[in-house]
């Protein structure tokens, strides 16, 4: 059920500009894309909150296999195939801590190389109680060309939920630790910190699933066919759609109509609804110019 729905000012704007202009440069209504935990959207609304990539991505690592290594105080891995306890393909990775040496504890692995430039590591983090883990250190995030040179992110609890956390790492504008190569990245490390070295963590009381790397071009889909105009009855109609493969594992609740530029011309909130890996969904959206 949508919420709200809107036509933004970017929208009135393309539609004025293509009205009376005799070579218009505003482009046309292209592509869509998709969203989870948007608030409230105005007429000057220019993005999606939390935009989600839909196609494209490269996989680092799927976490429905074991082969990392654990650091300081981790217990190994676990292969988690429990429906309902995984965000996406046929399981995650169970952690945990086993206490009495270290505050630290953590896994790494190296993988497949990736192209890394202008792109998000994104990758999914389950935590059963965020007051498990240390107030400003809670999570770091590694990724680059080896234990030595790449790029990082500390996470405090502050910034983190129980259940589930997207968790995304952009080279642009986070810790550069020496010199990793960005053109072939290889390392990737997540740790944790308690506390307490003490403190024990129940192995799948932590999880983590769907290491992946995205462009700015994964994250918009081409409408299904060219969308219908309505003359009777002044709307414009989109029909848009995403395969079983795409945009799995969010709860998925905005969803924007943009140009060839980027520009949203309109705007929708809905009732979330779970995006699972043999879903299908199709977005009908109709924008209406009001009649007295």
């Amino acid at each position: 059920m949508v919420n709200q729905s809107l036509i933004t000012k970017e929208g009135w704007k393309s539609v004025l500009h293509r009205f009376v202009t005799e070579t218009p440069t505003r482009k046309i209504p292209k592509y869509f894309k998709v969203g989870y935990d948007q608030t409230d959207i105005t007429v000057e609304s220019t993005s999606l909150d939390y935009p989600v990539p839909i196609f494209g991505m490269e996989t680092v690592d799927a976490c429905d296999t074991t082969g990392w290594t654990e650091l300081d105080d981790a217990i190994a891995e676990v292969v988690n195939s429990t429906s309902g306890q995984f965000k996406q393909g046929v399981g995650c990775l169970n952690l945990g801590k086993s206490g009495a040496v270290s505050v630290n504890f953590g896994y790494e692995k190296n993988q497949t190389s990736k192209d890394f430039t202008s792109k998000k590591l994104i990758l999914w983090v389950y935590i059963a109680d965020t007051t498990d883990l240390d107030s400003t250190e809670a999570l770091t995030i590694r990724y680059g060309s080896d234990s030595f040179n790449y790029y990082y992110k500390i996470i405090p609890r502050a910034d983190l939920e129980d259940g589930w956390n997207l968790i995304s790492l952009d080279q642009t504008v986070e810790s550069t630790q020496g010199s990793p190569l960005v053109t072939g990245c290889t390392y990737t490390s997540i740790k944790m910190k308690t506390p307490l070295a003490t403190d024990t963590i129940t192995i799948g009381d932590i999880r983590m699933d769907y290491w992946i790397v995205t462009g700015s071009d994964d994250y918009r889909k081409a409408f299904v066919t060219d969308p219908t105009v309505d003359l009777t009855n002044l709307e414009i109609i989109y029909e848009c759609f995403l395969d079983t493969d795409e945009a799995v594992g969010y709860l998925l609740n905005g969803f924007v109509i943009i140009d060839e530029d980027g520009n949203v011309l309109s705007i929708d909130k809905f009732e979330g609804s779970s995006k699972g890996p043999t879903d299908q969904f199709t977005f009908e959206v109709t924008d209406r110019i009001e009649q007295d």
